[in-house]
C-alpha cells in the first residue's frame, strides 16, 4: 500500500529515486508529483500503472534485500512476514524472544513468544504450554461452570465438547 499527499511524498520520491538507480524508472512516474497525488482523483487503471513500477521493483530482490535496502535509503518497508520468517528472524533472535516449552504427552518441545516486548523491571516468561485439546474440560464445567459429571459426560458423547 503506498501512501499519497504529504505524508507519503517524501516516501514516494525516494522509491522513485530507487527505480531511477535501478533503470526502472520513465518520464512517466518521474512526472508524478507526489506531493498532490490523490488515488481518489485516478483511475485504477492510473494507480495499478502508478503501482506497477514498485511492483516490478520489489520482485528483484528477496524480502530479507528488501528490507536492507529501504532502511538504507530511509524507506518504510515492512515486509509480509510467514510464520517461518518470523521464527528465522535475525531481530527476533538477537532480543532471545523465543522459548522452548514441553509437551510431555507429544515428545516434543515446541517454540513460542516469550513476550511481545522486552522489559528492564519485569522479563515475562511463558511458565507452561498452552492445553491440549480438552485438557482442562473437568476443570472449567466441573469447578468453574457447574455441571456434573454425568452432564460433562454426555457433552462429550454428544460431540459438545
Amino acid at each position: 500500500m503506498m501512501y499519497t499527499g504529504a505524508f507519503g511524498a517524501a516516501e514516494n520520491q525516494r522509491l522513485v529515486k530507487w527505480l531511477n538507480d535501478t533503470g526502472l524508472a520513465d518520464d512517466y512516474v518521474n512526472s508524478i508529483d507526489w506531493a498532490t497525488l490523490d488515488w481518489r482523483k485516478h483511475t485504477k487503471a492510473e494507480a495499478d500503472r502508478i503501482q506497477d513500477y514498485f511492483g516490478r521493483l520489489f520482485a528483484t530482490m528477496t524480502k530479507q534485500e528488501l528490507l536492507a535496502e529501504a532502511i538504507r535509503r530511509r524507506i518504510m518497508i515492512q515486509p509480509v512476514s510467514s510464520a517461518r520468517d518470523l521464527v528465522n528472524h535475525v531481530h527476533l533472535q538477537a532480543r532471545d524472544y523465543w522459548q522452548y516449552l514441553d509437551y510431555p504427552s507429544l515428545g516434543v518441545k515446541l517454540r513460542y513468544p516469550v513476550r511481545f516486548c522486552l522489559n528492564s523491571e519485569t522479563p515475562g516468561r511463558n511458565w507452561r504450554r498452552a492445553p491440549m485439546i480438552g485438557e482442562h474440560n473437568q476443570e472449567i464445567y466441573a469447578k468453574e461452570l457447574n455441571y456434573s459429571i454425568s452432564e460433562i459426560i454426555a457433552m462429550k458423547e454428544a460431540g459438545i465438547i
